[in-house]
């Protein structure tokens, strides 16, 4: 019996066994058998690069001649695990340019740490161009690795390469054991430097200088996206560099260089005229590839330089000094024209004839028209002018009347199907005419042109057009501004225009530089030394970039930089390298040259070299060669500057620049200097000016050289000085450089024995004025600005100007002075500036009707407004005319303007409705909402017909998405007629929005914001046209005349005055420790009228603890300012609520709240989605907290036709969501005592009319500023705390709840389908909202479980809603159940395991126990 006993023991065991045996996983977590660590392949053994592996992360081909000492592989081991290369290998092969094309094998041993490095060092460089140092390698290998093209693989196993191992690498070609590889194209785009393998795609990036390095050890299985370039020619930061597994980097041990690294003074000291940098400022981050500071021009109004940085999209202003230059400020000018997509910004030029500064911006598509864009001296936009494609330079005639441009014209995605080869132009802007005139080479036959020396391009064998290949550069005006000259630089060609015409009437070839001749000898070897050759059959083609013009003895010369330039344009490439014999019979290599193939010569024979390195000058009329400055550019700085002689601009490499265009002449202008003529030439390459005495243009001599560039890092300092600009400051010559690469603009003053001053110019007549109107809108109170509107209102009069000045409401109320004085404060300040016009604003009925119509004029008043209202829509319903005139008649710049006024419907609900209702709640007075753009239409025909031929209309009515219908966009798009229009009521900032009127034209819309942060001048031409600009008041010169400063302190009287009265509210309250906003701290837009904010919390804090209510609202457009850190006044709290609203409390049930809250976040969603559009009635909240579901993309809440609110779509659902009062879910039928203004709760402000007979428990609580200050002094002791109201953001009372997130989604359970042991069962789910639906697998049960009874199974809970917008819960469906892993996630089943099997062992025990005493 004991054996029977045992036996059914071990039974029971082994059962217990064999069904845990049956459950999947284990105890613990284990690598799967036979799979390796650090590869790509997934358990299933396929390849799967997501997965962690090893990676090749750097390589660099350094062969004979590289910047670092050795060429290298780097691998990068990403795992968490180290990984044992042991049998491992590294293969490499160089494209057909470097030879190496057989595979090369490497056998690894060692191990990779987790996340560290493994270095493989190769072959050292022979004779190193740099001084970077790469440290040992954990392996060392013999072999070369080529610097243009190579491919480096790497395999966890021995590896023989078959032929298939070519090109992409995909699942057909990828051998077994493959891990990583990586590649790259030589940066010469060459076909013979393609690597033999890659992944994806490559990209052409591998020099001498630079390797290719994974980007943040990416790997998607494409070279070309996940790698990178590391320049070892440049400052190599030490995570770039290569690591061995020891975490060493690499070093750099520079050579001493032989000369000053930099020179701040020109190197001929004893010279006629010297040059000394007065300083340098940097207006962007250096870059190698430059577009920081390209071009530099002077007002001699301001005594200001503007600096195009087209990297940035920046126009800066500098002040000029006679100790040198300092920013002052930049404007943006990438989204300043409406509808222009900006691609880059090249050049600006000055007119101070006219006060005007024109800028070039390229499109963002190569082939799309640019922009000149003009501005005032406030970098305020006048007006955008369409040029040609790519304008690559701006300058105005000497008069200012024309504003010409250079349209490149690039084909910058090559030739063939699909793409585009713009034509070049000269795009002429007349602004008498007001006339842009774009003049192409449609009228010039390229065969002709080719056969007279002008370069064209040549295409598959084809010549091209000459309107489409001939590329203008540069413009340079004739001093008479009868002609215009432009370069054509790869055409080396001169282009003339008659300005008269505004058409091209010749283009000219410029001749070549012939190289045999000694004074023309040239360096064309990289030998690290400078030795200069002459060169038979070689000849220079001059190729200038920059030009500029003078005149002498009566004769008008040009003065060309002669830079050179190759075309490259996708695999178009009209160079080629030449070996080129010198006189002496040494040879040079790979000198650059024109293809032949490519461009038309004039002899076939002799080689074409690119650029002059010279500056020439030439008759401009005959175009005949009166000078050309010979070998001295390299002759020169070779002597200057022997260590860095024929370096580039990203390097300090001697004769780095020799075989190809050596130190590039880039800009030239010309500048008179006591009695003599001085031409600077800029050096792109090696940098710095040259400077020649051109007095007598045929015996042209050199003078002085200065370079301030810092040769001891690659860019430092002054680097490659891209524009030139010679100006006068208080009679002393100065010149401007603006350095493209290292981002800087130096200054430099002249000293020596010539150094005189500079001669006056010759005087013009500026171009005749125009009609100006002058508006303002949404000021709010903010008097402290009119005084210098007055002065500027003066000065257009000053000037000629016929003026308007307009107010487009909401003026008088906003601030404490307009509700110490009910506004009329405002209304003395705008008589003084001389309003002319005003529409009312919702704001201007905020006193009550009878003080609106004192302010209006309508009543009489101590002190009545000297300007008219208009509205065309604000109707008395008693006599069913208009209040005020629909518009009125002016007659400006030669036409008949009315100006036509618009009140915004809004006005019922963002006002008191009760102002507008007889005591019986009737409406007396009406905007026209029902009929209104039938109404504005009719206006506008009745001011045609009476003989307007433009209509200006002034409207309050803003732009806001939920102003809709009655926005002013949404006016111009249902009317016609309107031709421009002056908004207000959104706060918008809008300069010149073109959009689009009922008939598809254009219709100016400008605005100027809040608080006089801008006022507008629209400017009126005699031709009808009409362009607006916004400008600051603090910039407004005050005394720029006696008339001016007289209009400025007549106004600022009146301002001190005011200022006087409300001096009792800067009295000093308490502090705050913490920043109370209106706005995101981050963008700086408005947020407390769509998101909570710490404000907001401040107010509602305020109104519920002083009222003692359960629940307080404050609506976000009653909340006006900002306080800042530090001391809090009165005036900063009247500020906040400067309406100064009675407070009340009443008794209201949660229902009413609820729907209260749903009109609160009624407002459409932004355009994205992700939030509120502004609404001034949304509410922030005190004791409450609640959600807004922006999942919800419909409000459903219902509206009159004046937009106030009637209730609740029950068959929509809403947004609010999760509303909780202290804590606890709100009850709709029970009752709470809320406390708020009497505008809303009482008298239905901002439309909340659900309150409407609710019991009153306090009538008067005092005024919203009283409670404000009440709360700061009484309640927190004087002393706002960083940890109560620190967060900008608010306490997180309210929560948007992101549409695209799970929570967002009601999902009610509408189907249930419990589980048996044969099958799974499920439940199904809808969302209430969207109708997306989710099921939810039950899995089958065990031999022990029980079916679901009830929804106790699921312990996850979604927010759902009944009828009543109050909240209920709905059962959410379990988490998918997900594969096991092996981890903690089986030790549930473990546990049940060990019980079953204990059950299995007792039961055994107890049977046998039973039997035994049985028998």
């Amino acid at each position: 019996m004991r054996d029977t006993w045992k036996r059914r023991l071990v039974a029971g065991i082994m059962a217990a066994t064999m069904a845990a045996s049956m459950f999947p996983g284990g105890l613990t977590v284990a690598a799967e058998e036979g799979t390796t660590a650090g590869v790509p392949y997934n358990q299933d053994g396929g390849y799967d690069v997501t997965v962690p592996h090893v990676l090749v992360n750097q390589v660099y081909g350094g062969s004979d001649d590289g910047y670092a000492s050795h060429s290298f592989i780097e691998l990068y081991n990403p795992c968490d695990a180290a990984v044992d290369l042991t049998g491992w290998e590294l293969q490499y092969r160089s494209s057909t340019d470097g030879g190496d094309t057989a595979w090369h094998e490497l056998s690894l041993t060692g191990t990779i740490p987790a996340k560290g490095y493994y270095l493989v060092r190769c072959a050292a460089v022979a004779d190193p161009s740099g001084d970077y140092q790469v440290p040992a390698g954990d392996q060392e290998w013999e072999v070369a690795l080529h610097n243009k093209g190579v491919a480096v693989a790497l395999f966890s196993q021995d590896v023989t390469l078959e032929e298939t191992f070519s090109g992409a690498i995909t699942d057909e070609n990828r051998p077994q054991g493959y891990v990583d590889l990586l590649a790259v194209q030589g940066n010469d785009a060459e076909e013979a430097q393609i690597p033999p393998a890659y992944e994806g795609a490559y990209s052409d990036i591998q020099s001498k200088k630079k390797a290719i390095r994974r980007n943040a050890f990416t790997d998607t299985d494409n070279n070309q996206t996940d790698g990178g370039e590391v320049s070892y020619a440049d400052t190599v930061d030490a995570e770039q560099g290569p690591h061995n597994s020891s975490g060493e980097t690499g070093s750099v041990t520079p050579s001493e260089p032989e000369g000053e690294p930099l020179r701040t003074g020109s190197f001929e000291e004893n010279a006629a005229l010297t040059l000394e940098r007065l300083n340098s400022v940097a207006i962007g981050a250096a870059n190698k590839d430059g577009g920081v500071a390209e071009i530099v021009s002077y007002n001699a109004d301001t005594g200001e330089a503007y600096v195009v940085n087209g990297q940035d999209g920046l126009l800066y202003r500098l002040a000029v000094s006679e100790t040198g230059l300092a920013i002052k400020d930049s404007k943006d000018m990438r989204g300043l024209v409406e509808g222009f997509a900006y691609g880059d910004m090249t050049s600006v030029a000055v007119d101070t004839v006219n006060d005007h500064i024109a800028v070039a911006l390229q499109a963002a598509g190569y082939a799309d028209n640019g922009r000149i864009v003009l501005l005032d001296y406030d970098f305020n936009m006048i007006a955008a002018y369409e040029t040609g494609v790519q304008p690559d330079m701006v300058t105005f005639t000497h008069n200012g009347r024309m504003i010409l441009s250079a349209n490149e014209g690039e084909p910058r995605e090559s030739y063939g199907e699909g793409t585009v080869d713009p034509a070049g132009s000269v795009s002429i802007v007349d602004l008498v005419e007001d006339t842009v005139t774009t003049a192409g080479f449609e009228a010039f036959d390229a065969a002709e042109l080719a056969a007279n020396g002008v370069l064209i391009g040549v295409v598959n064998g084809q010549m091209n057009t000459a309107a489409a290949d001939l590329e203008p550069e540069y413009i340079a005006v004739s001093p008479d501004d009868a002609k215009a000259y432009v370069s054509l630089q790869e055409a080396n060609a001169i282009a003339t225009v008659d300005l008269n015409s505004k058409t091209i009437t010749s283009v000219r070839s410029m001749g070549f530089k012939d190289l045999s001749l000694e004074q023309n000898a040239i360096d064309l070897v990289e030998d690290k030394k400078y030795e200069a050759k002459t060169y038979p059959g070689a000849l220079g083609v001059y190729m200038p970039d920059a030009i500029s013009v003078f005149a002498a003895n009566g004769t008008s010369y040009l003065v060309t930089a002669n830079e050179g330039d190759a075309r490259e344009w996708g695999d178009y490439v009209n160079e080629a390298k030449a070996t080129l014999t010198a006189s002496d019979g040494s040879q040079a290599e790979k000198v650059r040259v024109l293809d032949k193939g490519c461009t038309t010569v004039p002899d076939a024979a002799k080689e074409y070299l690119y650029g002059g390195r010279s500056f020439a000058i030439y008759n401009a009329d005959t175009m005949e060669l009166v000078y050309e400055s010979g070998n001295d550019f390299e002759a020169k700085t070779a002597v200057y500057l022997p260590s860095w002689f024929n370096c580039s601009n990203d390097n300090t490499d001697i004769d780095d620049r020799s075989a190809k265009k050596g130190p590039e002449s880039e800009s030239v202008t010309v500048g008179q200097i006591g009695s003599c003529t001085y031409a600077f030439i800029a050096l792109e390459r090696i940098g710095g000016v040259m400077l020649y005495d051109v007095t007598d243009p045929a015996n042209a001599s050199y003078v002085n050289y200065i370079n301030t560039r810092d040769f001891s890092e690659a860019i430092k300092e002054d680097v490659s000085p891209e524009g030139l600009c010679f100006l006068s400051l208080n009679g002393k010559p100065m010149l401007l450089a603006a350095c493209e690469v290292s981002g800087t603009v130096a200054a430099y003053s002249f000293g020596g024995s010539a150094a005189g001053n500079v001669p006056e110019g010759p005087d013009y007549e500026p171009i005749p004025n125009n009609a100006v109107i002058l508006y303002t809108n949404d000021v709010h109170c903010a008097m402290e600005d009119y005084s210098a509107l007055a002065a500027y209102r003066q000065q257009m009069l000053d000037e000629g100007y016929s003026t308007i000045t307009i107010d487009a409401g909401d003026a008088v109320q906003g601030e404490v002075i307009g509700t110490l004085t009910e506004g009329s404060a405002i209304v003395e300040l705008m008589n003084s500036v001389g309003y002319d016009y005003a529409v009312p604003g919702n704001h201007e009925f905020d006193y009550g009707m009878d003080v609106f119509k004192q302010l209006s004029g309508q009543t009489e008043a101590d002190v009545m407004p000297e300007y008219e209202y208009l509205s065309a829509n604000f109707v008395d319903l008693k006599t069913d005319d208009t209040v005020f005139d629909a518009y009125d008649m002016v007659s400006v710049a030669g036409q008949k303007v009315a100006f036509l006024g618009i009140a915004t419907p809004e006005t019922y609900t963002k006002s008191t409705p009760a102002y507008f209702q007889d005591e019986n709640g009737n409406y007396i007075y009406s905007f026209c909402e029902d009929a209104f753009y039938e109404t504005i239409q009719n206006a506008v025909n009745a001011a045609r017909a009476e003989g307007a031929e433009l209509v200006i209309a002034v409207g309050h009515l803003g732009t806001d998405a939920g102003s809709e219908p009655w926005r002013s966009t949404d006016v111009i798009a249902n009317t016609t007629g309107i031709d421009a229009f002056i908004d207000a009521h959104s706060h918008s900032t809008i300069t010149d929005e073109a959009v689009k009127n009922k008939n598809g034209e254009d219709v100016l819309l400008t605005s100027t914001g809040t608080k006089f942060e801008n006022f507008g001048k629209m400017t009126i031409y005699a031709d009808g046209s009409i362009t607006s600009q916004l400008l600051k008041p603090e910039e407004v010169d005050v005394d720029a005349t006696a008339s001016s400063l007289a209009a400025y302190e007549e106004t600022q009287a009146i301002i001190d005055k005011y200022e006087e009265m409300q001096e009792f509210t800067y009295e000093e309250l308490g502090s705050t420790e913490a920043a109370l906003t209106t706005v995101d701290p981050t963008t700086g837009d408005r947020i407390i009228r769509n998101r909570e904010t710490n404000m907001g919390n401040f107010v509602a804090d305020a109104y519920q603890v002083t009222t003692g209510a359960d629940i307080a609202f404050a609506n976000g457009g009653g909340i006006r300012a900002n306080v800042d850190k530090g001391i809090v006044t009165r005036k900063n709290l009247m500020d906040v609520n400067a309406f100064g609203n009675t407070m009340c409390v009443l008794k209201v049930t949660g229902q009413q709240i609820l729907d209260a809250l749903e009109w609160s976040a009624h407002a459409p969603l932004n355009e994205e989605g992700t939030g509120l559009t502004e609404n001034g009635g949304f509410m922030h909240t005190a004791g409450l907290t609640y959600e807004i579901n922006l999942h919800v993309k419909e409000s459903p809440v219902l509206t009159d036709s004046q937009g106030v609110y009637t209730g609740i779509d029950a068959s929509k659902p809403r947004r609010v969501q999760n509303v909780k009062v202290n804590g606890k879910a709100i009850d709709p039928d029970a009752f709470y005592t809320l406390a708020g203004s009497a505008y809303t709760l009482q008298s239905g402000g901002d439309g909340y009319t659900m309150f409407k007979g609710a019991e009153v428990v306090q009538e008067d609580c005092g005024k919203d500023q009283d409670l404000l200050i009440r709360y700061l002094q009484n309640d927190l002791k004087g002393m706002i705390s960083a940890a109560q109201y620190g967060n900008p953001y608010g306490q997180g009372r309210i929560k948007l709840i992101d549409a695209a997130s799970e929570e967002a989604h009601r999902f009610v359970e509408t189907e249930r389908v419990e589980a048996t042991g044969d099958q799974d069962g499920y439940i199904k789910y809808v969302c209430s909202i969207c109708g997306e639906t989710k099921t939810e697998v039950l899995p089958k049960l065990g031999p022990t479980a029980t079916p679901s009874t009830d929804d106790s199974s699921s312990s996850q809970e979604s927010v759902s809603q009944n009828a009543s917008g109050a909240n209920s819960t709905t059962a959410a469906p379990k988490p998918a159940n997900g594969p096991q892993t092996g981890d903690s996630a089986n030790l549930v089943v473990w546990v049940g395991v060990l019980l079953l099997a204990s059950a299995g062992m007792i039961g055994t025990v107890v049977y046998s126990k039973k039997q035994k005493e049985k028998y």
